[in-house]
């Protein structure tokens, strides 16, 4: 997450892709894949009337940068899960299954318990280069374990998991 006093205006923005892509460039050389993981902000802030998370996509290449996209965040934002999968699906290997809370005041809950749309989610990842599904729980409300069975059993139900 990029701090706040690093992203409060257009030029901060540019500042801090044209450093995402030099570390990129230096990640490939190393022979590894970066990974930009989104959160709110960047589908709520803008550069030149485009989204941040469009923005860095847009700008750095393919072959340098792959999305790692956070269902809760992009929700949280009101924006479409489905949409950015399948809009990055080919530049995508990692997908953060987080459920967006009903409450707007809370940011996640466990998975089926709030208001991302799975069938559509899981239907995306399915025609997409997604290879890893990362269940990220910070469901607050309940105890963690139970949080996590309960997300495990939903994923489970979906058959998405084996």
């Amino acid at each position: 997450n990029i701090p706040p006093p690093l992203r409060k205006s257009e030029e901060d923005w540019r500042a801090r892709v044209g450093e995402i892509l030099e570390i990129a460039k230096k990640v490939k050389q190393a022979g590894f894949k970066f990974h930009y993981h989104n959160h709110t902000v960047e589908f709520t802030d803008k550069v030149d009337d485009v989204d941040v998370h469009d923005f860095i996509f847009n700008t750095i290449p393919a072959e340098l940068l792959n999305a790692e996209l956070d269902t809760c965040f992009i929700k949280k934002a009101g924006k479409d899960p489905f949409e950015y999968i399948c809009r990055y699906a080919d530049r995508m290997q990692l997908l953060h299954v987080k459920e967006a809370h009903q409450d707007t005041d809370k940011v996640d809950t466990y998975l089926g318990n709030g208001t991302v749309d799975w069938p559509a989610v899981f239907a995306a990842v399915e025609e997409s280069q997604v290879e890893w599904l990362i269940l990220e729980q910070g469901d607050h409300e309940s105890d963690a374990f139970d949080s996590m069975r309960k997300s495990w059993s939903f994923l489970a139900s979906y058959e998405i998991v084996e």
